[in-house]
């Protein structure tokens, strides 16, 4: 990684279980899952 997350970059989140989601990164937008949320 060289710096910052910003938006429009691709993530990729990991469950407690070892499931991969990815996402791009979106000012005011959330990713959901049977976890919770994060707001991004």
């Amino acid at each position: 990684m060289s710096g910052p997350l910003a938006e429009g970059d691709l993530v990729q989140f990991l469950d407690n279980k070892g499931r991969r989601y990815q996402a791009v990164l979106t000012i005011g937008k959330e990713f959901h899952s049977h976890s919770g949320y994060i707001a991004h």
